[in-house]
């Protein structure tokens, strides 16, 4: 029977915990097309409730699209502050109006919380747009109006609404359809903070 003097026990052991190592970080690291599965929203949803909670989403995901586009172009550093900051100034009114709607989840709509509310949405918006259209600008310089592509700035007079009807369904939901319509919010209609956008 043939032993193993210490260094060649100490060779061994390092490579197998190399080798764990190893295991264990490739694990954490995802396929590149492999994304977490969407929360889904809830099934007690009418199709316009949920076409408008699509639209809400949409101006998530394509003002998230132009910042990763932004980020990645040679901007002076004054310019990508003064992006940041209009992104930061819609982020506070979006993320404002999405908390409303989870406070408000449980309450009876009355008249005067829904021009409350869509006062808000309008800000909501109407930050968004001005970003959107900065992001437009600075990307596609001379871009004309005719051209625009971005969803925030095609359906600006629209989205307002599509807020409102987001707010008014999650009112309509029943208690076990709420909880995860409230982690549909904060996972896929939360505007994640500048620098997590990459």
């Amino acid at each position: 029977m043939k032993t193993f003097d210490s260094a060649a026990t100490a060779r061994l052991t390092r490579g197998c915990l190399l080798y764990c190592v190893m295991v264990v970080a490739l694990s954490a690291f995802r396929c590149p097309g492999h994304h977490e599965p969407a929360i889904t929203l809830p099934a007690g949803l009418d199709p316009s409730d949920m076409q408008a909670a699509d639209a809400v989403l949409k101006q998530r995901t394509e003002t998230e699209d132009m910042v990763k586009r932004f980020k990645k172009q040679g901007f002076s550093s004054s310019q990508i502050q003064f992006a940041k900051n209009k992104y930061d100034s819609s982020l506070a009114k979006v993320n404002a109006a999405l908390e409303r709607i989870k406070q408000d989840i449980s309450a009876s709509p009355g008249s005067q919380e829904e021009a409350d509310f869509r006062s808000q949405a309008d800000a909501a918006v109407g930050d968004s747009v001005v970003l959107d259209s900065l992001l437009e600008t600075a990307l596609n310089p001379g871009i004309s109006p005719t051209n625009l592509t971005n969803y925030v700035l095609l359906h600006a007079n629209t989205l307002p609404d599509s807020w409102v009807t987001v707010w008014k369904a999650s009112r309509k939901l029943s208690v076990a359809d709420r909880q995860q319509f409230l982690v549909y919010l904060d996972q896929e209609l939360k505007w994640k903070n500048w620098e997590a956008i990459k």
